[in-house]
């Protein structure tokens, strides 16, 4: 189990255009994330992780405000909002290193897998959503 603690800062950006097209994202909302870079150099995620790493606290900055997520890393499935505020269910494992979350949307079903990871010193985020993939990296603050 790798350990996210502390706060990191958004430095690379892949495919989020298409990714936020495939979640259904408007028009509106996908200008304006396209105007700030889609999160980089302005998107901070701050991770705080209990012993053992079964309770993770996840709070995301964005230019369209804060969120604060708990999740409970057990297998099983909770209510969950994304950073969207969207609502559904998350079922968050581990798997080795790597932190899985897999968040269905109540409103239409869709199903968005996260994974995170570290490598190199950096925080690798991955998200896919019928089979469109988005990428993110982060620095340690």
């Amino acid at each position: 189990m790798a350990d996210f603690s502390g706060l990191w800062l958004c430095t690379e950006v892949e495919n989020f255009e298409n990714f936020a097209e495939k979640l259904g994202i408007s028009w509106m909302m996908k200008k304006v994330a396209s105007a700030t870079g889609w999160g980089k150099g302005v998107k901070k995620i701050a991770f705080k992780m209990e012993p053992g790493g079964k309770q993770i606290e996840i709070e995301e900055h964005t230019p369209f405000g804060k969120t604060t997520a708990t999740l409970v890393v057990d297998g099983s499935s909770r209510d969950h909002k994304d950073p969207s505020g969207a609502a559904g269910k998350v079922i968050a494992t581990w798997n080795g290193e790597t932190l899985l979350q897999d968040f269905t949307r109540s409103k239409d079903s869709k199903l968005v897998r996260t994974s995170r990871c570290l490598e190199g010193g950096e925080l690798l985020e991955t998200l896919e959503c019928d089979g469109v993939v988005a990428r993110r990296k982060y620095a340690k603050q």
